[in-house]
């Protein structure tokens, strides 16, 4: 009689725990579906406005054949290239993401590598120049900040594209 009261006891229990369980996972599934909404909005956003800029980039570029016609197929097939990542971080592929990532990096490097002699050659200007050389180059290093924050650390941007990433799969 013990040993079957004990079984429905621990029957019970086990229920119980297997209630709390899949509470648990649908809660961490409804959290992570939330984070990846959440990134669609950003991705969409940041990847809106980068695929503009690579637009108004390449409607300049056209027009552009006075270095030779070599120079301008390099410069339109990297133009395009630049578009083809932003359209594939809009669609959530990570690796997009992390390509993206990388090129605003790059710019933010370049951008304190023109930082440090914009420095030398305003400081014989005066405290004024100097002044707005520092502002201008940390302004423009805020605002490449902006998309390397979204594209590498964010985590609901994260979410998004792995979750299309085992959309896929």
């Amino acid at each position: 009689m013990e040993n079957k009261t004990d079984l429905e006891y621990s029957a019970l229990y086990d229920q119980t725990e297997a209630e709390n369980d899949d509470k648990e996972k649908a809660f961490a599934d409804y959290e992570q579906r939330e984070l990846a909404r959440k990134g669609k909005i950003k991705v969409m956003v940041i990847g809106i406005l980068y695929l503009i800029f690579c637009g108004i980039n390449i409607l300049k570029a056209i027009p552009d054949l006075s270095e030779g016609l070599p120079y301008f197929i390099g410069e339109m097939a990297a133009l395009i290239l630049f578009t083809a990542i932003g359209v594939m971080f809009v669609k959530g592929k990570n690796s997009a993401r992390i390509a993206l990532g990388v090129i605003f990096c790059i710019s933010a490097a370049l951008s304190l590598l023109i930082f440090v002699p914009s420095l030398i050659s305003t400081a014989a200007y005066g405290s004024t120049a100097l002044l707005f050389g520092v502002l201008s180059s940390l302004i423009s290093l805020a605002i490449i900040g902006v998309p390397i924050w979204f594209t590498l650390f964010d985590k609901s941007v994260k979410a998004y594209c792995k979750s299309k990433q085992k959309d896929k799969s």
